[in-house]
């Protein structure tokens, strides 16, 4: 009984986190952001493979960046969408780019149709 106590406060503590940080991305309405941030994730996931690196570490680091650089491209452009109320469009913009060119690239280096399917239900 006592190994689990250990686990079972962490479990209370991710909960109180993801109601905070949740309640957050509500106030904010910067509801989809997340899904736009994970397609580029997988973006840059796939450029490594077309480089063929196979090191997960390196792999992480290229999915990584690539999310990094897509926060970083909203909050730049975050002072353009405020003033017109284009939040959600900006990200779901964002979104269907990556889309695009994670789809385009895999067709392109002729990898298997089962990386599409895998990255758009997110198991990259």
């Amino acid at each position: 009984m006592d190994i689990l106590i250990l686990p079972f406060f962490i479990c209370i503590i991710l909960v109180i986190m993801h109601v905070y940080f949740g309640s957050i991305v509500l106030k904010r309405g910067i509801l989809f952001i997340d899904l736009a941030l994970a397609q580029w994730a997988a973006l840059g996931y796939l450029v490594a493979l077309v480089f063929h690196i196979e090191k997960p570490l390196v792999l992480f680091g290229f999915g990584f960046l690539s999310t990094v650089f897509a926060a970083l491209v909203l909050t730049i452009i975050s002072r353009l969408y405020k003033s017109y109320e284009l939040q959600e469009a900006v990200i779901g913009v964002m979104y269907v780019a990556a889309t695009a060119a994670s789809v385009g690239l895999i067709s392109f280096t002729g990898m298997e149709p089962h990386h599409i399917s895998s990255m758009l239900s997110g198991h990259l």
